[in-house]
């Protein structure tokens, strides 16, 4: 299943082949793991494998012959959401199966839940919500309203007698009590119909259920009421059902015999194909993997034998490769470096600055006397830190100052 799973999600689903599907079915079934085969079945979307004709009725024989005949409705149910009634056999037999799931069908006792049972809510973030839509189709999940479309559907390809008794049982199992009327009242007006008795009991026991409205009640009630007066047969409707699966097992066996055999030689011839393209395509690769490879390895010899030749050339792109890395890590640098000599400017006052400086350079006292011992250190400290911060934001000023005047400035 895992195996399926991840073929299903890779770009190589595109490629899978119909015998996939036919192979995957059969090898399930040969070591009975009908479950696990069920599940995938039911999900398309995540595992790819559907139905054909001969694995519909390989599946629907095993699952009838072992009287699972809620699997085998599921299967049926999975012909009918696909709409291939092309084969006979398949038909018959999911018509058989749906109907003895019908007719045993037992609703499900409710759970008793616990009162005052404080239930956790998770709630869950999404992108957008979803406008509740039901297509009464792929959206049905109830089983016993799945058998009874099939058994609807299926069954209206012909209109023999027990082809529109099984009508009757699948609308009304699929709760389309309108069609049933409108069934009802057809049967009911020709003569040569027979009415079975299991079709009166399946509603008698729909009437009977609490949980369906007065509307619908009112509809049954009518649907009895009008078959009741049509001429009852003494068999139950199964016998008839079996005659059918034999007769389109006599009908149709030799040519689904015969078309199978062809299937499978065209698809070993497919496989063959397939296996020889992809061989193809792997030696292909392999030859462009050798020759780059070769051509590799002749141009180092070339570099090697005509070195002195393009030596000019090689010490070029090396120095163009060199300042390259150069440029770049100076970008780097520039980006990531920060300026240790920068102290933020105060704002003061020139004058007082000023002052301050020329008193404390008078009296030897300040950074800038000559008592002290980094005298010129301390000079270009005290440039960096007052008299440039000064000439930078009020350059302005300075524009128009007369040259004499920034003297005192520009030499310390």
């Amino acid at each position: 299943m895992d195996l399926l799973h991840k073929l299903r999600m890779s770009a190589d689903t595109c490629n899978t082949l119909d015998s996939t599907h036919h192979a995957t079915i059969r090898n399930f079934l040969e070591f009975g793991n009908i479950n696990e085969l069920l599940v995938i079945l039911k999900d398309p979307l995540n595992y790819g494998i559907f139905l054909d004709t001969f694995t519909s009725n390989l599946l629907l024989d095993k699952l009838l012959t072992d009287q699972e005949f809620e699997k085998a409705a599921l299967v049926a149910s999975l012909v009918m959401l696909q709409e291939d009634y092309s084969n006979d056999i398949t038909c018959t037999l999911s018509q058989y199966a749906c109907y003895k799931y019908i007719l045993g069908y037992e609703c499900p006792t409710e759970k008793s839940v616990e009162e005052n049972v404080k239930v956790e809510e998770v709630k869950v973030r999404v992108k957008y919500l979803r406008n509740p839509y039901f297509d009464d189709h792929f959206d049905i999940r109830d089983p016993y309203l799945l058998a009874g479309k099939s058994l609807a559907w299926i069954s209206e390809r012909e209109n023999d007698n027990v082809n529109l008794q099984l009508q009757l049982i699948g609308w009304l199992a699929y709760q389309k009590y309108d069609k049933l009327l409108s069934l009802s009242k057809k049967i009911s007006e020709s003569t040569s119909s027979l009415l079975y008795p299991e079709v009166l009991q399946l509603m008698q026991k729909e009437i009977s259920k609490q949980e369906i409205s007065k509307d619908n009640k009112n509809i049954l009630e009518n649907s009895f009421s009008v078959l009741d007066k049509v001429n009852k047969s003494d068999v139950t409707l199964e016998e008839p059902i079996k005659i059918h699966i034999e007769n389109a097992i006599n009908k149709v066996q030799k040519n689904d015999i015969t078309a199978q055999s062809k299937l499978f030689k065209s698809w070993i011839e497919i496989r063959e194909m397939k296996l020889k393209e992809q061989i193809d395509r792997l030696d292909r690769a392999k030859r462009v993997q050798i020759l780059e490879e070769k051509q590799k390895k002749l141009s180092e010899e070339e570099q090697k034998l005509w070195f002195f030749e393009n030596e000019e050339k090689i010490d070029l792109t090396i120095e163009q490769k060199e300042h390259k890395n150069i440029q770049d890590t100076g970008k780097n640098k520039k980006k990531s470096q920060k300026d240790e000599d920068y102290v933020p400017p105060e704002i003061r006052s020139t004058s007082s600055v000023f002052e301050k400086l020329q008193f404390s350079t008078e009296r030897g006292s300040g950074p800038c006397s000559l008592g002290k011992a980094n005298y010129q250190r301390n000079k270009r400290t005290m440039y960096k830190m007052c008299i440039r911060t000064m000439m930078t934001y009020a350059s302005p000023v300075f524009a128009h100052a007369a040259p004499k005047a920034l003297d005192r400035l520009q030499v310390i």
